[in-house]
């Protein structure tokens, strides 16, 4: 009775760990890097060509 609700518990656990924060945070780690890099080339272009 122990080894049933513990497999049940991880594998949905994993499942759903594993399946929906990883392209959400990859979608939003990857917007918020290019949007900081973008932001960062942008204004050193302004500065130094200014």
């Amino acid at each position: 009775m122990n080894r049933p609700p513990l497999d049940y518990e991880v594998e949905p656990d994993r499942i759903v760990v594993r399946r929906k924060p990883f392209p959400f945070w990859r979608y939003f780690a990857f917007g918020c890097a290019l949007v900081l890099a973008a932001y960062s080339v942008a204004l050193a272009v302004f500065v130094w060509g200014w």
